[in-house]
């Protein structure tokens, strides 16, 4: 398929979708709030494989979404020069008052991938992936499976990423308040996109569990 073919198709989905839209009571319309009320925030890698509406189920409206390399938050630094994460948590938490917010790793993820690569060439600040994913680098020795040689290394940061990013959420003055109030729960999962298992993760005892299928 060539280029132009290729960005067509993006123009048949949305002429079927116009199609399915059509008329007074169509499914479409109905399910296109005018107002969003979402009760999930979920903050997830930008990995074209991983789509936290199509996991979840969740329709138009219930999940305000963010996605970025290696689903990460920073810490807390109101003079940082670009703030679009911190941004996108003020929304959500004070402006549309969100309940949850998840913070959605996943297997084989390519940002985790390129920080140990450049971590073995040595991390560069000329490039905006070099910066993005340098923010991990003390993310390791403080992640819940840092003493689990069994797993690989990759699996490791995959979700030493989760638990960096849970914990600078808590870095957010609002955020920590919100949370000791029990008016906010903060949430981290790990995807398999092999597999489809998703994992949970257990502060309390520091790992990661997986969500049982019911038979």
């Amino acid at each position: 398929m060539d280029e132009v073919g290729e960005f067509e198709k993006l123009l048949r989905g949305y002429r079927d979708f116009r199609k399915k839209s059509s008329g007074e009571h169509s499914t479409s319309r109905q399910i296109l709030p005018e107002i969003q009320s979402p009760a999930f925030m979920i903050i997830s890698c930008s990995d074209s494989r991983v789509v936290p509406e199509f996991i979840f189920g969740t329709s138009p409206g219930e999940a305000l979404v963010l996605r970025n390399v290696a689903n990460i938050v920073p810490p807390y630094d109101t003079d940082a020069p670009y703030q679009g994460v911190a941004a996108a948590l003020e929304f959500g938490i004070l402006a549309l008052s969100i309940k949850h917010v998840v913070i959605m790793g996943h297997h084989g993820c390519g940002g985790i991938t390129a920080y140990l690569q450049k971590e073995r060439e040595g991390l560069s600040q000329d490039d905006a992936i070099g910066k993005w994913v340098g923010l991990l680098a003390d993310a390791e020795q403080h992640g819940p499976d840092k003493d689990k040689t069994d797993l690989p290394r990759q699996t490791r940061m995959e979700h030493a990423a989760i638990t960096y990013s849970l914990e600078n959420l808590r870095s957010f003055p609002y955020i920590a308040k919100k949370e000791k109030a029990g008016d906010l729960h903060l949430h981290g999962m790990w995807f398999d996109i092999r597999t489809l298992d998703l994992l949970v993760y257990n502060k309390h005892e520091n790992i990661f569990y997986p969500v049982i299928i019911a038979p």
